[in-house]
């Protein structure tokens, strides 16, 4: 193995230490800035050259010990190996960074908000056998390959017993050579799982995997069990003892499989509180747009008298119509934005886009005379795109607060209000 040493001048957007090596930017994984490393350069992918990681000669006052064991290996963290303070330091000018590259400069900065581990409620675990043995984990870092997992520092600690029983009540049904992935969630009133992959003597379930099934619900905190048999499937519920439940301010929303929560409890209160604060609190009509299953709908009901909430998918808008909303529409907001008419008879616009942003939307907003636009954004390279059509035509951005609430990871989440000047 080739030797090569390197000194790290930077960290990379994605976290990982980059350093020169004949004139080109090398990728090292596991290093931070200041340090004196001896990597082994790896054949170039796409262009990107990368270092794996051999020596630290000179660690940076920086670093710690990662508390995880599998840190090493698993490609679920990326900044363990980095001090709290020097982590969250990092994240924050790496957002203001990003954002005024693109003259995204808000009038006033808020404190940033930072959520710990251990308080993840929602997970995806891949899992592979090969013979009896049943590999049942999280990928490798910049792999295929799954990595067994024992524990977890982002997830609740109950998630891995749960996770755990369910490893050992259906690893003897998985078929050989199978593959797949279980979705587990944390609701207000138990977890709600979902198993994508063969299961049984047929590939589907049989009445040993039925009895399984029962006899785990009955003993682990699981109120649901749904199965598909593969990604694109819609899940079929095996056995629901209760519909999972969630509350968001006075709506009790019931959830279908796969239904979207905010990866924690804390992350959505988070959230939630920046918003309530830029919200005016004398509106009368708000539309939420991308709303999911009620988040900010439910959260502001107490602030506003009427409030629309509009989402592409008709379970989200079906959880809050039953739970008594009946104001929420099906709507696909990137094919069919809210036109500046139908956006003139609101005060306050809220929208929550996935990470492919808003920007037919948001075309559609500089059109009307909306006061008022609170963006809540988990990307800030599609927040800032978005965020100058806003400001090339006539708003201003008031206020900016980042709430990381993916800890020892390059992401986070933004809350912007938007002003017409």
């Amino acid at each position: 193995m080739n030797k090569t040493h390197l000194t790290i001048t930077s960290i990379g957007a994605k976290g990982d230490g980059v350093a020169e090596y004949n004139g080109n930017p090398v990728f090292v994984d596991g290093a931070l800035i200041g340090e004196g490393v001896d990597v082994s350069i790896l054949p170039s992918k796409g262009g990107v050259s990368r270092g794996k990681l051999l020596n630290v000669v000179t660690p940076s006052p920086d670093r710690q010990s990662p508390p995880c064991k599998h840190y090493e290996s698993c490609g679920g963290c990326a900044l363990q190996h980095m001090k709290a303070d020097a982590y969250q330091s990092w994240k924050f000018t790496k957002i203001k960074t990003t954002l005024s590259k693109k003259q995204i400069d808000p009038i006033q900065w808020l404190s940033p908000v930072f959520i710990d581990g251990y308080v993840r409620r929602r997970a995806k675990f891949s899992y592979l056998k090969n013979g009896k043995k049943v590999i049942f984990g999280y990928h490798k870092k910049r792999s295929n390959q799954i990595l067994p997992i024992s524990e977890c520092q982002l997830l609740l600690p109950e998630m891995m017993k749960v996770k755990t029983s369910l490893e050992g009540a259906f690893s003897p049904f998985i078929p050989d050579r199978g593959a797949g992935n279980v979705f587990i969630q944390k609701t207000d009133n138990g977890y709600d799982v979902t198993w994508t992959g063969a299961l049984g003597k047929r590939d589907e379930p049989d009445l040993p995997v039925l009895e399984a099934i029962a006899d785990i619900v009955n003993k682990t905190p699981i109120i649901r069990f749904s199965w598909r048999a593969r990604d694109k499937d819609i899940p079929q519920v095996m056995l629901e003892t209760e519909k999972p439940i969630v509350v968001f301010g006075n709506l009790r929303i019931p959830l279908a499989p796969f239904a979207f929560l905010q990866p924690s409890v804390e992350g959505q209160s988070a959230l939630v509180n920046a918003v309530k604060s830029l919200c005016p609190h004398d509106v009368s009509r708000m539309a939420d747009l991308f709303s999911g299953c009620g988040t900010f709908t439910g959260g502001l009901l107490d602030q506003c008298v009427h409030i629309d909430a509009f989402e592409s998918g008709d379970d989200a808008i079906q959880s809050l119509k039953k739970a008594g909303h009946k104001n929420a529409y099906k709507r696909d907001l990137f094919r069919d934005p809210l036109n500046g008419k139908e956006l003139n008879v609101y005060d306050v616009v809220i929208m929550d886009p996935p990470r492919a942003g808003a920007l037919e939307q948001v075309k559609m907003i500089v059109k009307s005379d909306i006061p008022a636009v609170i963006s809540v954004s988990c990307n800030p390279t599609t927040f800032a795109r978005d965020a100058r059509v806003l400001m090339d035509d006539g708003y201003e951005l008031q206020s900016l607060q980042m709430v990381d609430q993916f800890i020892w990871s390059d992401h986070a989440e933004l809350v912007g209000l938007f002003a017409q000047k």
